[in-house]
């Protein structure tokens, strides 16, 4: 199939292909590998199919307990992709988070506020990543912004895709989310939606500054070395 940036689905906007960003030591990340996405709760049965043509048998749903028992989901084992539910945030109701980032933090804090709080299910998330063999692998959250952005941008790094690469993916995004009108209109905070790049910089600057780079910072959530290898080899060219 040819590959797309941005996948033309029925019910997301913000459904992306990492495929096709170089790396700094002359590599280029895999098309149709790994993707990122808004909520694919509702995905219709044109979605789904598109999704078993693209073989993504392996999808990450990184919001909270409380945000998947409000939507549920279209896919079952009937479709041959497993979910794993693997909040980023455990601690914290959706609004609390929410009122948090408008009254005390900027989103490049929250970021890195995540890499400090959340090793444990970043872990787990690199693992299933790093186990998918052949198959495409999709991760989610609900706008596909932020926890999205920081799995992303963790993995994009580890391949050694440039901070300048990172922070473009991270900007697009809201290109695509303002056509969500459902989510534009509806929100009380629609500004939070804006994907500026200095808030991929701050968390980018911090994970250098503190960790020297992506791989010892997810040393330092546990994961192995053998996991790194896996990573590289599956998904650069």
């Amino acid at each position: 199939m040819t590959p797309y940036i941005r996948l033309p689905l029925e019910t997301t906007f913000n459904t992306r292909d990492l495929g096709g960003l170089p790396t700094s030591d002359g590599k280029v990340v895999q098309w149709q590998k790994i993707y990122r996405s808004d909520d694919i709760s509702f995905l219709s049965r044109n979605d789904i199919a598109r999704f078993q043509q693209l073989g993504i048998q392996t999808v990450i749903d990184l919001r909270s307990d409380e945000e998947l028992a409000k939507t549920g989901y279209q896919l079952n084992g009937q479709t041959g992709i497993a979910v794993h539910h693997l909040p980023l945030v455990t601690d914290l109701p959706i609004a609390d988070i929410t009122q948090e980032l408008v009254s005390d933090l900027s989103l490049g804090d929250f970021y890195v506020q995540l890499l400090e709080t959340s090793k444990p299910a970043i872990k787990q998330i690199f693992e299933v990543i790093a186990s998918a063999e052949e198959q495409a692998v999709l991760f989610h959250c609900s706008a596909g912004k932020d926890r999205t952005g920081v799995i992303a941008a963790l993995l994009l790094s580890l391949l050694h895709v440039d901070q300048g690469g990172i922070i473009a993916n991270y900007e697009i995004t809201y290109a695509f989310l303002k056509q969500n009108s459902r989510l534009m209109d509806s929100s009380p905070y629609r500004h939070l939606m804006y994907s500026k790049g200095e808030y991929m910089a701050h968390m980018l600057n911090h994970l250098t500054r503190h960790y020297k780079n992506a791989e010892t910072y997810l040393a330092d959530c546990g994961i192995e070395n053998n996991t790194f290898t896996a990573l590289r080899q599956r998904y650069l060219a």
